[in-house]
């Protein structure tokens, strides 16, 4: 059976990282230390995300060498 679609997202994270981020054992799902680390540290990491991918589109938006794509401003 394939694994849902968030799960297999979960793993391939976890295996980005080199560390599981969820206990799965015992019938239950808690957070390891690790996975504590990444809910501690993931909503600055994703704002930092989002300001750069905005600072970047908008350089890219500006440079005469770069025109705009229309699809630039669907991600």
């Amino acid at each position: 059976m394939e694994q849902p679609p968030l799960s297999q997202r979960i793993r391939r994270l976890e295996k980005d990282l080199g560390a599981e981020l969820f206990d799965r054992g015992g019938g239950q799902v808690t957070l390891t230390a690790a996975g504590h680390v990444l809910m501690r540290e993931a909503p600055e990491l994703l704002k930092r995300h989002q300001r750069l991918r905005s600072l970047v589109l908008r350089a890219a938006e500006s440079d005469p060498a770069n025109p705009p794509r229309p699809w630039s401003s669907l991600y």
